[in-house]
Order: C-alpha cells, then structure tokens, then sequence
C-alpha cells in the first residue's frame, strides 16, 4: 500500500490591536477545494526548505497585505484527507499594518481569502466541525487556557 503525501501547513491567532479577545478571522472562498466559505484563520503551506516561522511571516505579507512577528507555537496536529496527511502547526503572530486581500487573478497556487473580520474565537466552531484542523487545534488551545 502507498503512503500518502505529506503536506506541512501553519495558521496564525492574530489577535485585534483595539479589541481585546478578538482575532483576525478569513473566509475561504466559495470555489476552495477543500473547505469552501470557512471562516478560519490565515495559513498557508510550507514550501521546500522553508521553515514554519517563515512560512508564518510569507502568510501574512502574501495574502494579508502586512508584517507579522514575533510567531509563538501554541499547537501541532495531524489530521488525514482524502489526498495527503496534513500536519499544521498554529502560531500566535503580531501582526504590523491594515491587512489587505490581494486579488487571485487566476492563481491557483495559494488561497487566497474572500473577506476578512475582527471576531470572536468562538466564529472558529464552525470550521471546526466542517473538518478545519487549524480552528479545531486554536479552540482545544484556548479551551485548555493556553493563550
């Protein structure tokens, strides 16, 4: 039997600047293979020879339009799909700036997302349930009082 790809990701809690228990949220967009209209937080995959913490930092001046700093490992997980295994790390980043979506224009390569809001934690139940290892990982950190 033939092992499945590994695919190695991170997501990063930014948390709001002005809002006290608010993190910066990003919706997949309608046409995501893999978890279409999720409200989740950013990620992105790790390209060959790239380490986690820069992959967190190419997160957040690719698809958000800003500086992010400072990463903190909060979690780690493996979750199986149809494909590959998926192992995401998910990072606590400052983030520097307004974030900005930058528009797809036909690239296939990266997510890039269809919104983004200041919300609350708990907006990641959802995800959760759909099958997002990132929100599933953030909501056992933040239940386990971990901040």
């Amino acid at each position: 039997m033939a092992t499945k790809p590994r695919k190695h990701s991170v997501a990063v809690a930014i948390a709001s600047p002005l809002e006290p228990g608010k993190l910066l949220l990003v919706l997949r967009p309608p046409d995501d293979d893999e978890l279409p209209g999720v409200w989740g937080l950013p990620a992105g995959s790790l390209r060959s020879g790239e380490t986690a913490q820069n992959t967190v930092l190419s997160v957040g001046s690719q698809k958000l339009g800003v500086t992010l700093h400072a990463p903190v490992l909060l979690a780690v997980g493996e979750q199986e799909r149809p494909n590959y295994t998926l192992t995401m790390s998910v990072f606590r980043a400052m983030m520097s700036g307004n974030p900005t979506l930058p528009s797809r224009d036909g690239d296939r390569s990266l997510t890039y997302y269809a919104a983004w809001v200041w919300s609350d934690p708990a907006q990641l139940e959802e995800g959760a349930m759909r099958g997002s290892l990132c929100c599933q990982l953030y909501l056992q950190h933040r239940q386990a009082g971990l901040r």
